[in-house]
């Protein structure tokens, strides 16, 4: 497969035991529905559905030009929010639900999910945020 923000060829490489699409030109990586949930699960401890909550965020700029879907080949990716208010856009496939990140993001990801995780445990109720923790966990059983 053709890297889709390059044209360069995309390798199979393996991260935290989740063999993804990555791109040695632009460093991006292509991941499959999922595999961004599982990622960050791995990473931080906690984390609900991230793919479905971002999907709801589509923000008006355009930082990238807009991508076509290499499983879908016709479909345009959306460019998405990656939660309402990290300023991390990815390209998401409305149709298979795949996703693009550029050079950096997962790592930007990352440190943005850790910081909502160390700022909620500051919190001295605990019970909203027991509350959209299950949910999200919820959401993402029902999703996987």
């Amino acid at each position: 497969m053709k890297c889709p923000r390059c044209g360069s060829e995309l390798k199979t490489t393996e991260i935290m035991d989740h063999h993804i699409l990555s791109c040695d030109s632009c460093n991006g990586m292509w991941l499959h529905r999922h595999q961004l949930n599982e990622l960050l699960h791995d990473m931080v401890d906690g984390v609900g559905d991230f793919e479905t909550i971002s999907v709801e965020y589509n923000p008006d700029e355009e930082r990238l030009p807009e991508l076509t879907c290499i499983e879908c080949g016709d479909v345009q990716m959306n460019k998405i929010n990656f939660l309402e208010y990290s300023d991390i856009i990815i390209d998401h496939c409305p149709r298979c639900g795949s996703i693009w990140l550029d050079k950096d993001e997962l790592a930007k990801m990352e440190e943005y999910t850790r910081k909502i995780d160390e700022g909620s445990k500051e919190v001295k109720d605990h019970s909203l945020y027991t509350f959209m923790q299950r949910l999200g966990e919820l959401a993402y059983s029902l999703f996987k």
